[in-house]
């Protein structure tokens, strides 16, 4: 039985033919260009299916606060309090400028050692993990934001703060200006079962590194030799697609981004 099997799949693979669909967001019907649909000349009936994305190509432009990671928090007893922060992006130093005239507090940034240390009183603390931040009711954030979704600075300050033995300072050992380092192409159509996000979400279809910095071209693809099962029966004529962090937050990518969909069928 077992080889049965083996040698008609075998040979269902040898039969199998392919189809390719080139996406570029520029074409896009509707949405942006990190979240967005487009429509198909005619109608794509696939059965017994897979997947795979080739040749993604698009620019970094994620500058180091975005409307992804605008908000600094506080709690000042048991009340939340935000101050949004300029988008752009910054230097170690230009950041913690911004931060000090944002928050009213002081902030140094010692670039011997890549830290950031801010003035700190245990009554109006920082929240500097987002882990905290989601036992806060909804009411408690600024429009946009939420307990699961907060778009806070703490992706830059990074982990692992220490406040000193006055309790006046606190510092962030190692904070990064280009917080984003892998971004995730995603659609709910062609959802895969056999790819999962670092959340556990399971819609990824490839990754790209953003190993450049800002303004660099970006390139990605599904694992080589990898193709996605996409099930028995699937008609397309539009198809959507999202570019997230690892959270599962789409990203605000503003420069086009284009690939190409093989579908072995």
């Amino acid at each position: 039985m077992w080889q049965t099997t083996k040698r008609n799949l075998m040979q269902k693979k040898a039969m199998a033919s392919t189809k390719t669909l080139y996406v570029d967001s520029r074409e896009r019907v509707r949405g942006t260009h990190s979240d967005f649909a487009v429509s198909l000349p005619e109608q794509m009936t696939l059965r017994d299916s897979r997947v795979r994305v080739d040749n993604i190509r698009t620019t970094d432009t994620f500058t180091t606060v975005s409307s992804r990671n605008r908000y600094v928090y506080f709690l000042n007893g048991s009340s939340l309090s935000a101050f949004a922060l300029t988008e752009g992006a910054y230097t170690g130093s230009t950041f913690a400028a911004e931060l000090a005239v944002k928050s009213g507090r002081s902030c140094t940034y010692l670039a011997g050692s890549n830290s950031l240390q801010l003035a700190y009183t245990p009554a109006t603390r920082i929240i500097w993990e987002d882990s905290e931040l989601k036992s806060f009711p909804a009411s408690a954030f600024p429009t946009g934001a939420s307990p699961n979704d907060p778009r806070s600075i703490n992706d830059i300050l990074g982990s692992g703060a220490t406040v000193n033995d006055e309790e006046s300072a606190i510092t962030f050992p190692f904070v990064t200006m280009a917080p984003l380092q892998d971004i995730y192409l995603t659609s709910h159509q062609l959802m895969v079962h056999e790819s999962f996000m670092p959340r556990g979400q399971r819609y990824a279809l490839a990754k790209l590194s953003l190993f450049g910095g800002l303004g660099t071209t970006v390139g990605g693809a599904t694992p080589d030799n990898v193709f996605y099962d996409i099930g028995e029966h699937l008609t397309l004529k539009e198809v959507d697609f999202q570019l997230r962090d690892y959270r599962g937050v789409v990203v605000p990518l503003t420069a086009p981004v284009s690939f190409q969909l093989i579908f072995e069928c």
